[in-house]
């Protein structure tokens, strides 16, 4: 249904007098011909309840049960005296007082014969347990019934004497016994025929009439425009005035052409006459679908198109096969189903089916029309702007993709995913699809085949989660579809983003023995300890683990891999095959059904800790679980794995969706499996840090010099990019002090130390922050999509990611930064300055690595990197010590007193880099004037110092 109508749908059936007048059809109002057995109540449709009505022909003293207020936390079950105009009919208007809602619709228990009644508003049907007639939502007790004869019993009141459900007077709804109880009626609620002009409104112009399947013979509906017919009352031998259709509800299905304003008018001005003769209409024909016979005869027809002047020519035959009718549709919306029904009067097929009333149905495969029952359920249409999409020509073979979600602004800005989302994992459309982590499983979509032309999406993470009955309809954008289903995706635009050959093993941490062998690993998260956000690592502590905020305390762990009968003692579990049934059609366009396809595998892995004591040193020994025996890596973000804590038993990939089987770092700081009730997003994120040595400048703070092919330098330009430049480039004053940075070592005694790289308080990084910057601002909308696509490519060269220098400074004497206001731990400052093995020196952050492009600094791979001799720095240190310094620093007020260093140069500095001071030491206790606060003092061939000066 077309996203505006849908709309109105909803309102309409929220509205509490909708049910006054408006579910009322002009045809078949007879009740004998809507009366329902209460043995053939079917689940899911609506009917109307009232007292017994004889043969089913209703009488003025009849009542009905409603509901006196809309309001689900204070309904008032009551009944309601029908004023019918004529003995035996339905009324057509007045069906119960003003705001009463009387229509209800069935549901049955599964596995059961409990059917429940739920009124429109929500509001169940039922009693306190001891029979009473609830007044609030929150006494119903009892809502199930059981069908006797052709009462209603309660299941489950404590007065087993008196539990039939009795319609009485007005008010009176009570349950006596079953001697004393009178009979219910079950009327079939009537369907709701739409205005011409409400449709055109609603529906524009031209739409599409979409079938849940393809049908032989749908495509004539592909695009239709619903128009007014009316006769000027002359030229009736050639237009006959049946072919009228002006009641407001009667319309005929244009397919090509032009109508007047105000719909056609036939018989008179010869330009009206032309357009109407030269249009295409859809008509019902007396050409069967197949060749077979039908028990009704007016059903199994087909419909073709015919020109208008074609369509009067045939209608003044006298022999005529058809009659007006066959031109002429209604437009109903149904109680029980969600979309239209198409419906034709007065239609002629032959001789034995004159004047017939037919739906638009399907039979045997064909569009076809159908005899009215009111018992049947026909096909219901939708109607929108687009064309329903043929799943058989989309999903084939293995299809894995993302799901793009346009933000709701019609602005085509597809910001948003769908993904598993919310706190316990299910299916959601996340505003900021970088959240919806595209590139892991949670955000990844296997296709299925699902019935009635419309497909599952099926998660790669957690095949239970499956976003289900997706119908796609095309749009005027190639690859982009409108949605309609009841799930998270209804009535959105998408498009989706096919993942080629999708790995296995994505999602989960796969090393191979060369990556574990001989190795050993450090773990730390993110964590919040004694009220700060900080790095914390995982240290092995007896029958505990615990954790540390100094990266040398932190436990070395080796990883064994543990698959498939490795040993004895870990079974066949440990490797976890996530496993999905999907359908999709072949290159034949055969539908298959893949039972049981592995979509994902994840490793087991045992963790010892290296120097622990054997009976504590296996990971999985501390508290993460039922016994478990190894460790699952989930991956949850980039570099960034949830540990799940694997048991000896068989798991399902459910299991691994629990509240208990995931570690976290608890706020004792002692790691744990995550408490009952808690989400897995409380789960820690850890990073797995490979322990490899390797040769660095000293960790100290220090201004340097990156001299690169001995004639140029690493610097900052105007805007702040990093540079290859040299005394004649194009900075601020090309001299040496342009080339000049602070470095200030983090994580200072690690095997490989890290070093934060400023200048005048900006901070050099991977432009990889300042991408994921631009994106939050994307996906929470402070920028539009043009914005952040200009900003994204200024942060890269040749789709590489540049050097950038942020405003951001060292927070204390820690190793987290404020950037903004805000204190954060970001990895992308952090860079390595490690020894190159032709010479020089190789900047490193994380995997990545500095190199140039046409003098344009950016992250590459180590083959590319750039190598270059850093004046100002000692000699590679590795694992080496260094010797005590003589020289010494003394804070006063408004100077600095520096003893030991005669003869060597001293640069001091303050917090944000910027020097204060260069002077070389005349004396051997020289005092030098300094601004209040911290400041670094670095004296030549010594580590540098902080001081506070008061």
């Amino acid at each position: 249904m077309n996203k505006r109508f849908s709309t109105l749908m909803v309102a309409f059936m929220a509205m509490g007098s909708v049910l006054t007048s408006a579910w009322a059809q002009n045809h078949d109002a007879d009740a004998a011909g809507r009366v329902v057995a209460a043995k053939d109540l079917v689940p899911g449709r609506a009917y109307y309840i009232a007292t017994e009505a004889t043969t089913g022909q209703l009488k003025t003293t009849d009542n009905f049960l409603s509901i006196s207020k809309g309001n689900e936390a204070d309904p008032v079950l009551t009944v309601g005296n029908v004023a019918v105009s004529t003995q035996g009919q339905l009324p057509k208007a007045g069906l119960e007082t003003a705001g009463d809602k009387a229509l209800w619709f069935v549901t049955k228990e599964a596995g059961t014969n409990h059917l429940s009644f739920t009124n429109v508003a929500g509001v169940k049907l039922g009693f306190a347990v001891d029979g009473t007639n609830a007044a609030t939502a929150s006494a119903v007790k009892v809502t199930k019934f059981q069908i006797v004869d052709n009462a209603l019993k309660a299941v489950g009141v404590s007065d087993e004497a008196k539990n039939y459900l009795q319609i009485g007077a007005a008010t009176s709804l009570s349950l006596e016994a079953a001697s004393s109880s009178a009979n219910i009626a079950f009327f079939e609620a009537y369907d709701k025929e739409v205005q011409l002009n409400d449709l055109v409104d609603a529906e524009g112009n031209g739409f599409s009439l979409n079938f849940a399947e393809p049908l032989a013979g749908d495509s004539i509906f592909a695009k239709v425009t619903a128009v007014a017919v009316t006769h000027s009352s002359t030229n009736t031998d050639v237009y006959p005035a049946a072919m009228a259709a002006s009641d407001g509800t009667k319309f005929y299905l244009m397919t090509e052409g032009t109508a007047p304003d105000g719909g056609f008018v036939i018989g008179g001005d010869a330009d009206r006459v032309a357009a109407f003769d030269n249009a295409k209409f859809i008509v019902l024909t007396a050409t069967r679908a197949t060749g077979d016979q039908f028990a009704n005869p007016a059903n199994g027809y087909r419909y073709a198109v015919m020109t208008g002047k074609d369509l009067a020519t045939e209608l003044k035959k006298s022999n005529s096969s058809i009659a007006a009718g066959n031109a002429q549709f209604t437009a109903s919306t149904s109680a029980n189903q969600d979309g239209y029904i198409l419906t034709q009067t007065g239609v002629k097929v032959s001789s034995e089916a004159d004047n017939a009333t037919v739906w638009v149905d399907k039979v045997n495969g064909f569009v076809a029309s159908n005899i009215v029952d009111v018992h049947k359920s026909p096909v219901v249409i939708e109607a929108g702007k687009g064309t329903a999409v043929v799943v058989k020509d989309l999903v084939k073979g293995k299809m894995v993709v993302n799901v793009l979600v346009e933000k709701d602004d019609e602005e085509r800005n597809f910001v948003s995913a769908l993904g598993l989302g919310d706190a316990d994992g299910n299916v959601a459309v996340i505003e900021n699809r970088k959240e919806a982590n595209l590139t892991l499983p949670a955000g990844q979509w296997l296709m299925s085949v699902a019935a009635g032309n419309k497909i599952d999406l099926i998660n790669l993470q957690n095949p239970s989660k499956k976003e289900e009955g997706v119908a796609l309809y095309a749009t005027k954008n190639p690859g982009e579809y409108t949605v309609k289903n009841s799930g998270a995706l209804n009535g959105k635009l998408i498009r989706f983003s096919a993942i080629v050959n999708p790995d296995l093993y994505n999602g989960y941490l796969n090393l191979d023995d060369k990556a574990l062998a001989g190795k050993t690993f450090k773990l730390s998260a993110e964590a919040e300890l004694l009220g700060m956000d900080v790095v914390a690592y995982l240290k092995a502590n007896g029958a505990q683990v615990g954790v540390t905020q100094l990266e040398e305390e932190a436990t070395e762990w080796s990883i064994e891999k543990m698959t498939e009968g490795v040993t004895a003692a870990h079974s066949a579990t440990d490797t976890l095959y996530i496993k999905a049934t999907y359908k999709s059609y072949d290159a034949e366009g055969a539908l298959k059904e893949h039972k049981n396809e592995v979509i994902g595998i994840a490793f087991g892995y045992k963790l010892t800790a290296v120097g622990a004591e054997a009976a504590t040193s296996g990971l999985t020994g501390w508290t993460l679980g039922a016994t478990p025996s190894t460790i699952l890596f989930k991956q949850v973000a980039a570099d960034k794995y949830a540990m799940v804590a694997k048991t000896n038993q068989p798991v399902t990939v459910d299991d691994l969706n629990s509240v208990q089987q995931y570690a976290q770092i608890g706020d004792a700081g002692v790691l744990a499996g995550v408490s009952g009730g808690q989400p897995f997003s409380s789960a820690s994120q850890f990073v797995l840090t490979e322990v490899e040595p390797a040769p660095s400048i000293e960790a100290a703070a220090k201004h340097v010099t990156f001299k690169v092919n001995g004639l140029n330098y690493i610097a900052m330009d105007k805007n702040f990019n990093g540079v290859v430049a040299n005394e004649t480039s194009e900075l601020k004053a090309a001299t040496m002090e342009d080339f000049t940075f602070w470095i200030d070592s983090v994580y200072a005694d690690a095997v490989t130390p890290n070093f934060f790289i400023s200048k005048g308080g900006m901070m050099m990084c991977n432009a990889q922050f300042v991408l994921d910057t631009i994106a939050a601002a994307e996906g929470n909308f402070d920028i539009t999509t043009e914005e952040a696509e200009v900003m994204q490519e200024a942060c890269k060269v040749n789709g590489q990611n540049r050097i950038k220098f942020v405003e951001a400074t060292r927070w204390a004497n820690s190793d987290s930064l404020i950037i903004a206001g805000d204190t954060a731990i970001v990895n992308d400052f952090l860079f390595s300055i490690v020894e190159a093995e032709e010479g020089g020196y190789l900047l490193k952050n994380g995997a990545n690595y500095v190199g140039s492009i046409g003098n344009q600094l950016v992250m590459t791979t180590k083959e590319l990197a750039i190598s270059v001799e850093v004046d100002g720095a000692g000699a590679p240190t590795a694992n080496e010590g260094i010797a005590t310094s003589e020289v010494k620093v003394i804070a006063g007020e408004g100077n600095l007193t520096i003893a030991g260093a005669q003869g060597k140069k001293v640069v001091i500095s303050n917090i944000l880099g910027q020097v204060v001071a260069n002077t070389v030491i005349a004396s051997d206790n020289a005092v030098i004037a300094a601004p209040e606060g911290v400041v670094v003092v670095a004296v030549e061939g010594e580590a540098a110092v902080k001081a506070i000066v008061k």
